[in-house]
């Protein structure tokens, strides 16, 4: 891998290590992986979808000036943001991460940002109805685009 470019490298760390995002961390890929597990349930789906790495995808290449979508969705930084801040509702509220928490904790936190009721520095920046509405949004356009859902319809 010695001639292999940066973006080469970057690609093939993220393959080897999946909870390596292309813009996110692992922690906050981590807290959107399990986010778009509550919101868009896939257990019976082989191939599992990739909802969270396909969101990861687009906020890289927003950041890099790269998205050509027409869809317009949270910027990266704010949808850093209202990650950061579904684990800090967690930790007040639960003293645990968001990715660490049962199914039904975790759409106990989701609820409270989709009604507003929230905690934590992080939403003093970001409207918690308007992240959760648009990561729903965001989510649940994957999934109806993906070829997978296509196929089973």
């Amino acid at each position: 891998m010695k001639h292999a470019t940066p973006r080469m490298r970057q690609n093939f760390i993220s393959v080897a290590n999946p909870a390596l995002g292309q813009y996110l961390d692992s922690r906050e890929m981590r807290i959107l992986a399990a986010a778009c597990a509550r919101l868009i349930p896939q257990p019976e789906r082989e191939p599992f979808l990739g909802i969270a790495r396909t969101i990861d995808f687009r906020l890289s290449a927003e950041r890099a000036g790269q998205w050509a979508g027409t869809a317009h969705f949270l910027g990266a930084e704010t949808f850093r943001l209202g990650l950061r801040g579904l684990d800090e509702l967690s930790q007040a509220r639960l003293r645990r991460a968001f990715a660490d928490l049962d199914a039904l904790r975790q759409d106990q936190i989701l609820a409270s940002v989709q009604r507003g009721i929230v905690v934590g520095d992080s939403w003093a920046q970001i409207s918690p109805r308007r992240f959760f509405e648009e990561l729903l949004h965001e989510a649940t356009e994957i999934y109806h685009t993906a070829p997978v859902t296509e196929e089973a319809v």
